[in-house]
């Protein structure tokens, strides 16, 4: 049996979405007060707490809480836990199964224990995927039932921007494919303002999303020559850094069609490989380690920070 335990670790932007019902739109919080003021009033709450009742929250996947265990410049250390009282699993020796019920008593459940680092200044959150364990989402869930008065709250992927560096500069594309909804800000504020873009507000306004696919035409007059695309490197690059979580897709080519680059998958996931304690579980501490070391390595050097 193997002395070490290996895990992913995942990269999110974890940030609320302001609603302005009088001209019904949503805008991104870009200061990110309300999650950075959540994090400060949760772990002070918490402070000099062993037993953590008061903070079970209940959600869809089972019971959840979190356990802050430090906070250092603005940084959350902490234990996002996933209680399960059905279907317990079996404990093996010499192949013989037992029930782990026989053990336990019937107010005890398994719990799964997923180790995460919020970044406050950046609105960072990297998150240890536990197969068994609690999720992104199940964070956003917490989130919501913890506080009756939370407005929108949203965790998506932190993506890098590898993807330009397979773009050749100066080469012609083949392949444009771009979707987002009609009525949202990368819309309203900066692809309205495009021509080839403008015909949907005024033709289609009650459309939900449009998608706009540009494809070479193949034929022997063409030969090897694309088109340039409708937006600027420039612009493209700023919509996905103000509006990535509202564009829907976003694929180009410079070759076959075979060969696309979604420039909204390029996601940061580190590796760990955690020696388990004497007790067979994952040290915390070292799973931080390896959390905060990534995000410093490949991360933070993307990021732009929310908080000074």
């Amino acid at each position: 049996m193997s002395d070490t335990v290996k895990r992913s670790i995942y990269y999110y932007e974890l940030f609320s979405v302001d609603y302005d019902p009088q001209d019904n739109t949503a805008r991104r919080d870009r200061a990110n007060a309300y999650i950075n003021e959540f994090w400060k009033r949760y772990s002070e709450r918490q402070r000099g707490v062993s037993i953590y009742k008061d903070f079970i929250v209940r959600a869809r996947q089972g019971s959840l809480f979190i356990i802050v265990d430090n906070v250092q410049n603005n940084t959350y250390f902490f234990r996002l836990v996933l209680c399960r009282g059905n279907a317990l699993p079996f404990i093996e020796q010499d192949g013989k199964l037992e029930s782990l019920g026989d053990y336990i008593d019937n107010n005890q459940n398994i719990a799964e224990v997923t180790h995460g680092v919020f970044y406050a200044s950046y609105g960072i959150l990297g998150l240890e995927y536990n197969a068994n364990g609690a999720r992104a989402a199940s964070l956003v869930e917490f989130i919501k039932e913890s506080d009756e008065e939370s407005p929108i709250v949203y965790c998506v992927p932190k993506l890098n921007n590898d993807a330009y560096s397979k773009i050749i500069d100066g080469q012609d594309y083949t392949l444009f494919d771009l979707a987002v909804p009609m009525d949202s800000e990368v819309y309203t504020k900066v692809l309205s303002k495009k021509p080839l873009f403008r015909v949907f507000q005024h033709n289609f306004s009650d459309t939900d999303t449009f998608e706009v696919v540009i494809k070479k035409r193949r034929s022997k007059k063409n030969g090897n020559k694309g088109f340039e695309l409708p937006l600027t490197d420039k612009e493209i690059k700023e919509m996905l850094s103000n509006y990535r979580e509202e564009i829907k897709k976003l694929t180009i080519s410079q070759g076959g069609f075979s060969e696309c680059i979604d420039l909204l998958s390029d996601k940061f996931v580190g590796k760990a490989s955690i020696v388990k304690t004497e007790k067979r579980s994952i040290d915390s501490n070292a799973m931080y380690l390896e959390i905060d070391d990534y995000f410093n390595m490949h991360v933070k050097s993307s990021c732009d920070k929310v908080l000074s």
